[in-house]
């Protein structure tokens, strides 16, 4: 299959309100309760993971940065058939990327529920 195939990437805008960044921007679950794409933050990385597959990038945040709305966007890219390039932008603090000897795929996860934030399910 084109490598292509097995790209994606997550866009958002956040207004942080805490020193530490911590919490999930976005969950997408295959049954009640079961989230198998999920894309956030831990302690200033970010953190995210398709089906069994999890790896967080370390980004730049700093106190200016709160309270002001910032950029967030994570890219995977399949690079060839058993790697990926993972690239996340967080405000203007520049670009972050790591190579993972894996391929993150949506294929097959079907669909149940949508969470954006903490409190917000579409």
């Amino acid at each position: 299959a084109p490598t292509h195939e097995k790209s994606f990437t997550f866009e958002t805008w956040i207004r942080p309100f805490e020193e530490n960044l911590n919490g999930e921007l976005l969950a997408f679950e295959t049954a009640p309760n079961v989230k198998d794409v999920t894309f956030g933050f831990t302690g200033n990385n970010f953190v995210f993971k398709v089906g069994s597959v999890s790896a967080s990038i370390p980004i730049t945040y700093t106190a200016a940065m709160q309270y002001n709305w910032q950029y967030v966007g994570l890219s995977i890219f399949k690079t060839s058939e058993n790697t990926t390039r993972v690239c996340a932008v967080f405000g203007t603090a520049g670009e972050e990327c790591t190579t993972l000897n894996t391929v993150f795929s949506l294929a097959g996860l079907g669909g149940d529920t949508m969470s954006i934030g903490n409190s917000y399910k579409g």
